[in-house]
C-alpha cells in the first residue's frame, strides 16, 4: 500500500444540500460514508477525519500545510 503523508476522510453531514446537478441517492451515501470509515478503521490506515464543522475544515488545512511546509525545507 502507497505511504501518505495525511488521508483526509470527509464525514458525510446528511443535512448538507447535495448539487441538484449531480445523480442523488441518499442510502448509497451514507453506506459508502459508512464502508469507507470502516475500512479506515479495520485497517488501522492513519486517517484525518473532517467533518463540515468549520473548525475540522481548518484542522485538516493546517495539518496540510504543515506537511507541506515540512517538505519544502528538506
Amino acid at each position: 500500500m502507497p505511504k501518505y503523508d495525511l488521508l483526509l476522510a470527509t464525514v458525510l453531514d446528511k443535512t448538507m444540500p447535495v448539487e441538484q446537478q449531480h445523480d442523488y441517492a441518499p442510502r448509497y451515501r451514507v453506506l459508502v460514508d459508512q464502508h469507507v470509515h470502516a475500512l479506515l478503521a479495520a485497517e488501522t490506515i492513519p486517517h484525518l477525519r473532517v467533518t463540515s464543522a468549520p473548525a475540522s475544515q481548518a484542522s485538516a488545512v493546517a495539518q496540510a500545510l504543515e506537511i507541506c511546509l515540512k517538505e519544502a525545507a528538506v
